[in-house]
């Protein structure tokens, strides 16, 4: 089974959680694992994101220019890996 992992790293603010999660949503995708802290010396906000790629609407191609609107948005630096090419 094909699940994308996304990491998260950006500066904290409100909204962030909502808006990568909407975006999983939006796209059909089932999230299967999510952790996420603040660095409170650093204000530095960090999320781990995994969800299933099984009936997903993007390609793994298209998620990366799709996934830049968000990204900007909160001035995120990003990685996004797949469980296949990790095995």
């Amino acid at each position: 089974m094909s699940h994308a992992i996304l990491l998260i790293s950006c500066p904290d603010q409100k909204g962030i959680t909502a808006s990568v999660t909407r975006f999983v949503y939006e796209n059909r995708g089932n999230i299967v694992h999510a952790g996420q802290h603040i660095d409170d010396q650093s204000n530095i906000f960090f999320m781990r994101l995994e969800w299933d790629m099984q009936g997903f609407a993007l390609s793994r191609e298209e998620i990366f220019d799709a996934f830049k609107t968000v990204a900007k948005e909160f001035s995120m630096e990003w990685q996004l890996f797949f469980t296949e090419d990790t095995l």
